[in-house]
């Protein structure tokens, strides 16, 4: 890719957003995790409910979260496999 429009081009058919998406939870979440175990008063309820609660799920958003990362991970695996695998797969 020699110009910005060609990199542009080609992140745009790389689906960008759905990357972006899925880097962005990825950052949050170990982001979140690194706090919830390092917090002392964690020990009270599990691990994940207390990341499921720092991310913004609320104390028992456990499953949202989870629906969440789903979603968002298959839809940036989806686009990874496009780019390196083209569109038959």
């Amino acid at each position: 890719m020699s110009t910005p429009e060609e990199a542009a081009a080609w992140l745009a058919a790389a689906d960008e957003p759905d990357l972006a998406a899925g880097l962005g939870v990825l950052n949050r979440v170990l982001h979140s995790y690194r706090l919830a175990s390092a917090d002392p008063h964690v020990h009270g309820i599990g691990r994940r409910n207390a990341l499921a609660a720092r991310l913004g799920y609320g104390e028992r958003g456990r499953h949202r979260l989870l629906q969440d990362y789903r979603r968002i991970t298959w839809r940036a695996r989806r686009a990874m496999e496009r780019v390196f695998y083209g569109e038959g797969r």
